[in-house]
Formats: structure tokens, C-alpha cells, sequence
């Protein structure tokens, strides 16, 4: 059963600076190590842009450094409009690219394909897939022929009702729905970006969003300001088994009472152990 793991919006500064009154550095290794702990079995880590905030590539060296140090799991590196492409390739230079440049690729298993896009144009926040993107996914969706694809972006092609995020959303929209149209089996979307654990579909293709690892929107329907918030932090869980896709979201940082009601347990009792509190989220848990 393929099962993968996205993680979004790392948002990592060079060593030992923080953003918006946390550590991303912290806030990754805390998911890597839940992450190690819980589901070890995982096939795959996709990152879903934003891996740094500003590009630097002490950021990304950082970067570099954690993944190397806190999982065993393979992973697959997307950039958002923080990154910067260039940057990123001189760091990772083992990550996959097109034929352009592009940070896009695919993961195969037997029963489907996974394709990572790169909707990003430097100098913009907003999302772009010119024509060299969008033919490179016309052929990666004919070469999966009837296998059912799961696609990956920073950037949603859609609004969600938020106006500071539908500004900076991917603008080439169109385009690349009439590509979509070309596969009859999109099975699910996942984006990041955004900020939120948002669930739904867009033109009859299932789609999900997740808490970033850093901060997080604020929610302002309507509302033309964008806030960002210090809060949840979380990454999602996907199991494949022959027709179902089930997405798990999983807030990694909390701790919460574990109950087991009457009858469930086996024996027909009660138990209820208390396990409270939250992880710090400046303080590095012991090994």
C-alpha cells in the first residue's frame, strides 16, 4: 500500500535566527522525529515548497543538514515563491529537475504516479506554469497511461475565500486545467502555500492543503489583509489502497488525553490514560 508523508511551508532561517517568534529549525526536527517514531513505514517525504524564507543558502545547507540527520525516509524537495530556484540546485544538486531547470519530477509505484510540479517565477509571490511546464506534465500524464495520478504543487490554481492568499494564487489556471483534461484518473491534488488544512475539489478533482510547519494564516474570509499567526503545526498522511485515498492530518506538536470508551478495548472496560500538555516550541525534546 503506498503511503507518503507531505510537509509544507518549512520556512527555515540560517542557523540560529528565528521568524515570527519561532525556530523553524526546531519545528522541523520535531516533525521529522514524530514523523521516525509514528509512521517509520512511510514511503516517501514530499516537502511542498517554501523550504526557505528567504532563499539563503545557509537556509538550505541547514536544510541539508537536518534531513540528514533526523529521517532515513526518502524525500522529494519542492520550491515555493520564498525559495530561490538557483540557490536550491547548488545545495541539492542530487533533487531532480526537468530538461529546462524546473524542480519537477515524478515518484512511480506499480498502482500509480506522483508528479511534483515547479509553479514558481522568481520575483513574483503569485503561481505560474508557462508553456515548457505545462507540456513537461502533458507528457508525464500520457506516460502514466490508465494508472492514477496524485499531483503536487506549492501554488493552488483556484480560490479558497481568502482574499490576501487568492492574490498570490497560480494565475495560469486555464491552461493548466485543459492539460488536467488529458488524464482521465487525477486522483487527488496537493498544494501548499496557503497555510491552512483545507479540503475539497476543483473541477471534480479531489484536492488538500495543510498547516505549514512554521506559521500559520490566519483565518480572514473575505477579508483583503493577509495576518500570519504562530499556532498549529501539522503534516498529512496519505494511504493508497486500490480505489480509496484516505489523507490523515496530524497536528504533531500536541499531545492530547488518549480514552478508550467502554466495550472498545477488548474486555469490555474502561481505561483512560492522561497524556496532556504540548511540546514547547522552543525547546528541543531529549534524543
Amino acid at each position: 500500500m503506498p503511503k507518503f508523508i507531505q510537509l509544507t511551508d518549512v520556512h527555515l532561517m540560517p542557523p540560529g535566527s528565528s521568524l515570527f517568534d519561532t525556530d523553524p529549525e526546531v519545528r522541523l526536527r520535531l516533525a521529522l522525529r514524530d514523523i521516525s517514531a509514528h509512521q517509520p513505514d512511510a514511503d516517501w517525504l514530499i516537502f511542498t515548497g517554501d523550504l526557505a524564507h528567504h532563499g539563503e543558502a545557509e537556509a538550505y545547507a541547514l536544510l541539508r543538514d537536518i534531513l540528514d540527520q533526523e529521517t532515513t525516509i526518502p524525500y522529494r524537495l519542492m520550491i515555493g515563491n520564498h525559495d530561490n530556484r538557483d540557490t536550491f540546485r547548488s545545495v541539492f544538486p542530487d533533487q531532480p529537475v526537468d530538461e529546462n531547470g524546473f524542480v519537477q519530477s515524478v515518484i512511480d509505484y506499480d498502482s500509480c504516479r506522483l508528479i511534483m510540479l515547479d509553479t514558481i517565477e522568481h520575483g513574483k509571490h503569485s503561481g505560474h506554469m508557462d508553456a515548457a511546464r505545462l507540456a513537461w506534465l502533458e507528457r508525464r500524464l500520457a506516460e502514466a497511461s490508465d494508472r492514477p495520478v496524485y499531483l503536487f504543487f506549492h501554488h493552488p490554481p483556484f480560490r479558497i475565500g481568502m482574499n490576501g492568499v487568492d492574490n498570490i494564487r497560480m494565475v495560469d489556471d486555464e491552461a493548466l486545467l485543459a492539460v488536467l483534461k488529458t488524464h482521465p484518473a487525477i486522483r487527488h491534488m496537493y498544494f501548499g502555500h496557503v497555510h491552512r488544512p483545507i479540503a475539497g475539489s476543483w473541477h471534480g478533482i479531489p484536492m488538500s492543503m495543510c498547516y505549514g510547519l512554521n506559521h500559520q494564516a490566519a483565518l480572514n474570509l473575505g477579508d483583503s489583509r493577509h495576518r500570519d499567526r504562530v499556532g498549529p503545526a501539522e503534516y498529512a498522511i496519505t494511504l493508497i489502497d486500490g480505489p480509496s485515498t484516505v489523507v490523515h492530518f496530524h497536528d504533531f506538536l500536541y499531545l492530547y488525553p488518549e480514552i478508550v470508551t467502554p466495550g472498545m478495548d477488548g474486555s469490555g472496560g474502561f481505561k483512560r490514560t492522561m497524556r496532556t500538555g504540548a511540546v514547547p516550541s522552543q525547546a528541543m525534546p531529549e534524543n
